[in-house]
């Protein structure tokens, strides 16, 4: 599993930048194409769960089989020709930064497909149901969700717990999934981002600001190998569901014992990055037992900063859900 979430971030890489050949783009994704067939053969082969998992695949089909039965058919396919285009424009965020080329799977030509055999040629209205004409790194994620639900010990995780490979890393203005198990719909996504872990390694309280509808705010940096890329803003409530899931709060002076590197990690102007000398805890002391209530007040930068930052993620709208997003994910650090 773990080849198969680090080649998607391979192919998502590779995807950056406006019009990329379909040549870049090849490669990559039969990685991809590779590894879900290799997992989708031990399933059914070499584990005790075995039985199981092809009954997943026999009448009446569980509806989530469609997705590698799709990539069954696109394996044969790629012995022939790639079946991946990039589409003739690009999707980019914020101020025309960022640019990516999203590739769709074609509509396999019907010379192609009379050179399968008949067991592969029967896959073909699955391929066209789950793959053709979607966007290659949305259809990446759901056979990695897949896998993960049908087996969860397969997915390979960081030390912080988070799926190895992620999450993808985030491009302004653009709301496609960044996390296999991240749900399409927003408000159902929202509501996923509250019950898991927050991304990164852990953080460190700045302070506290009141909204006049959530009460209470706390806010400060999340860490991640000793820097800093986003800020966070959470009620006092989430901090403590996030303490209880083991999840690592201090409350410290950050200004004192980080130094802003943003200009060695190619960060876009206004975009800075906090790094530690020594790892956060040396400094930060003790992790909370649960979340600090103060009145309002910031030990980094002015109160005012925050308000600002904060009403990023407190509008309501599309905008307000990716930051949101970017930030409880902690979904900004570069490729380094």
């Amino acid at each position: 599993m773990r080849d198969l979430q680090v080649s998607i971030g391979n192919y998502y890489r590779c995807s950056e930048g406006f019009g990329v050949e379909a040549e870049v783009l090849a490669t990559p994704v039969r990685s991809s194409i590779g590894f879900v067939q290799v997992l989708n053969e031990l399933l059914r082969k070499q584990t005790s769960r075995a039985a199981e998992y092809c009954a997943i695949f026999e009448p009446p089909v569980d509806s989530r089989a469609g997705i590698i039965q799709g990539f069954e058919y696109v394996r044969h396919v790629t012995q022939h020709i790639d079946p991946v285009r990039p589409q003739s424009a690009a999707i980019f965020g914020g101020a025309g930064l960022e640019f990516r080329t999203y590739a769709t799977w074609e509509e396999v030509p019907l010379s192609v497909h009379g050179r399968l055999t008949s067991n592969t040629k029967a896959l073909k209205p699955t391929y066209e149901h789950n793959l053709q004409g979607r966007e290659v790194v949305g259809t990446l994620l759901d056979a990695a969700r897949f896998f993960a639900e049908v087996c969860p010990d397969l997915v390979h995780r960081q030390a912080n717990g988070e799926w190895t490979g992620f999450p993808l890393r985030h491009q302004p203005g653009v709301s496609s999934r960044l996390h296999p198990e991240e749900p399409d719909d927003q408000i159902a996504a929202l509501a996923w981002m509250t019950r898991r872990r927050p991304g990164g390694d852990l953080r460190v309280v700045c302070g506290s600001l009141t909204d006049v509808t959530k009460g209470s705010i706390l806010f400060g940096f999340t860490f991640t190998n000793q820097c800093a890329f986003v800020p966070f803003f959470e009620t006092p409530d989430q901090v403590n569901d996030d303490i209880a899931l083991k999840f690592a709060y201090y409350e410290a002076d950050v200004a004192a014992n980080t130094l802003e590197k943003g200009s060695e990690f190619g960060m876009p102007a206004g975009r800075s990055v906090l790094c530690s000398e020594q790892p956060v805890p040396h400094w930060a002391g003790l992790p909370l037992s649960e979340a600090p209530r103060k009145e309002d007040h910031a030990t980094f930068a002015l109160l005012d900063f925050w308000h600002t930052l904060w009403m990023q993620e407190a509008a309501s709208g599309a905008p307000s859900f990716l930051t949101r997003r970017e930030r409880r994910l902690n979904a900004s650090q570069p490729h380094l």
